[in-house]
């Protein structure tokens, strides 16, 4: 017996004859389907001691010898051992490989998961992360339902990971492992994107088993849909007729590299340019006709617009109540994620396609309905409002910046500063600092401007995955982890997987001893805590957390810094360091800023205390 590899096009189908035609097991026909995205060999790259691994993927790796650097044509990812790190380039599909079905367990999900994100939870769902997630299964419906990493008794494994999946599912059968990776494969890979989860029953790796084997252009969708030509003609006499027209970009902008086609488009006719929730950076943030969010009730060009159109955008409602931000004469959407066009916003126009074919033929579309000087004049005359108020604007933030640059202790807006002036001008930055400021960072996607990445929720835990994936995904460009105190302590494990494979990112920790996000929120909602400012379990300090410690226990190297007068120095050592291949870390004690910001109460508790004897 064999496993049969479907014919390339052009060949005549041929059979790969496996062990000497002893036929295979299911869990070498998982990994042989994997091989559709070319597996690179190379001499054991991992200790010995994770050679027990019931997962399917790394198990076998390990026994052939294989390097766990899986690529799906110009598409890489990453699965390493200990906090398994993902990188994904370009979304078309990635493998995370659990080692055990235990690691279910985490609270949060899977930690270390991304480019985009990490933990196939809510952020991998939200960003559409085009991730195959694998993981073993004890089986509970065959013999007993009371095994070790295993369900409860009633429960199943997919039940964990299904809200954050585009599709969950369990393989019991060795036979259907081939198609089961391919299903996996082409709906995670499919647009809209999102993480897809798989688990292996036991059993079924250890079947004797054939099955087909199909080159991954047989079955992969690229599926860029263009848009209906009467909708779009429709959409592009708006924007020329409007008076007051803005346009609000989503993360499909990123993933389909349509930033570009944006910004011409809004060159083009002089439009407002905003973002929504993103886990990206999808306009440039210093375009002079970028104004962040929208607000209905500022005025123009914040606000007061006639025409509103969401662009590969999450909904721009939200909360208990869906919050309608609706104000304009006409609102419009287009992207591929149908579940968010017209969720909160009553929509005059909705538009199913891919951005970026959108973007270059709505382009196209405006062109053709107007003369040159029909459009020079909607230009200026539209610029001639927004610019100088987004100016202004800008210059007030700046300014109130740069009044706390020579503040004691660091305040978070000279680190802003130093980091932005430090790092290199093309640096990608993993953010997991909720309440740091950005007012001197320029993001965007041209030579001379940094990409964000960040969460699109406020879970913490993804940023120390989400940087190592980032460094994996483009080992050539510099990454920086920007990340809080208390989103460290989600996460630390990863410096060891940085030092273990030389994962040379450099880490920016804002050290505030505090949980700043959470306490502010208990000092909005008003209530007790913000009348005595005791805010309960906020404060990080009492003993103080050593994270250049924390960091060299693992391997990675770093140095304090509390006086602004050392930030300059300090950066410069940690990119120094970087390039030289090596990870490093930054602690940077930086002052509290917010409601609530000069509380350090905490409660006093000691249990030896309490003990009755010594």
């Amino acid at each position: 017996m064999g496993i049969q590899r479907r014919a390339e096009p052009g060949q005549e189908n041929r059979k790969e004859q496996l062990h000497n035609n002893r036929g295979t097991d299911g869990k070498r026909l998982l990994l042989r389907e994997t091989h559709q995205v070319r597996v690179v060999s190379q001499e054991d790259p991992v200790p010995h001691r994770h050679r027990g691994s019931h997962n399917p993927l790394l198990k076998i790796a390990l026994e052939e010898n294989l390097q766990l650097l899986v690529q799906l044509r110009d598409q890489e990812l990453a699965v390493l051992p200990a906090g398994i790190n993902l990188s994904v380039r370009n979304g078309r599909g990635g493998v995370v490989a659990l080692r055990s079905p235990g690691q279910l367990a985490f609270p949060q999900g899977f930690p270390g998961l991304r480019i985009e994100t990490v933990h196939p939870s809510p952020v991998a769902e939200d960003v559409g992360s085009a991730l195959v997630i694998t993981a073993g299964l004890n089986d509970t419906t065959t013999y007993s339902d009371d095994l070790h990493l295993a369900p409860a008794a009633g429960s199943n494994q997919v039940d964990i990971n299904e809200q954050f999946t585009k599709l969950s599912w369990e393989v019991r059968s060795g036979a259907s492992a081939a198609v089961a990776t391919r299903r996996a494969f082409k709906l995670a890979g499919t647009a809209p994107g999102g993480p897809v989860y798989v688990a292996f029953s036991r059993a079924a790796m250890a079947e004797k088993v054939t099955g087909e084997i199909w080159p991954a252009e047989t079955f992969m969708i690229d599926a860029r849909p263009r848009p209906a030509t009467d909708k779009l003609e429709r959409l592009a006499r708006w924007l020329i007729e409007a008076e007051r027209p803005a346009v609000i970009f989503g993360d499909e902008i990123s993933r389909t590299n349509a930033q570009g086609h944006a910004v011409e488009l809004c060159e083009l006719l002089g439009l407002v340019a905003a973002t929504g929730q993103q886990g990206f950076g999808n306009f440039p943030t210093f375009h002079p006709q970028y104004v962040g969010g929208l607000r209905a009730s500022r005025p123009f060009p914040f606000g007061g617009h006639d025409v509103v159109v969401q662009f590969g955008a999450r909904d721009p409602g939200g909360g208990t109540v869906p919050r309608q931000i609706r104000s304009p004469e006409r609102y419009a959407a287009v992207g591929l994620d149908t579940s968010m066009l017209g969720r909160t916003q009553p929509l005059d126009l909705a538009i199913v396609a891919d951005v970026s074919v959108a973007l270059e033929e709505l382009t196209d579309a405006v062109q053709s309905l107007a003369t040159k000087e029909r459009l020079a004049t909607i230009r200026e005359a539209r610029l001639s409002a927004i610019t100088p108020a987004v100016a202004e604007a800008r210059a007030q933030r700046e300014a109130a910046s740069r009044e706390n640059l020579s503040a004691s202790p660091i305040h978070p807006d000279r680190l802003d500063y130093e980091l932005n002036k430090g790092i290199d001008p093309h640096a990608i930055v993993a953010m997991e600092n909720l309440t740091g400021p950005t007012n001197f960072m320029r993001f965007g996607f041209r030579e001379d401007e940094k990409m964000r990445l960040r969460s699109n929720g406020t879970a913490l835990g993804w940023g120390v995955g989400a940087a190592i994936g980032a460094q994996l995904a483009d080992p050539d460009r510099q990454v920086v982890l920007s990340i809080g105190d208390g989103s460290v302590m989600f996460s630390a494990s990863g410096f060891w997987t940085m030092a273990r494979y030389d994962i040379p990112v450099l880490t920016v920790v804002w050290n505030n001893r505090n949980y700043q996000t959470v306490r502010r929120g208990f000092h909005a909602y008003g209530g007790r805590m913000a009348e005595t400012g005791q805010y309960h379990g906020m404060h990080l300090g009492d003993p103080d957390i050593d994270f250049v410690g924390l960091a060299a226990s693992q391997g990675v190297k770093g140095q304090r810094v509390t006086s602004a007068g050392d930030l300059e120095g300090a950066i410069r050592t940690g990119v120094e360091e970087t390039r030289a291949g090596r990870p490093y870390l930054l602690e940077v004690v930086i002052s509290t800023s917010g409601g609530g910001a000069e509380s350090t109460w905490h409660r006093k508790f000691s249990l030896a205390a309490q003990r009755s004897t010594a």
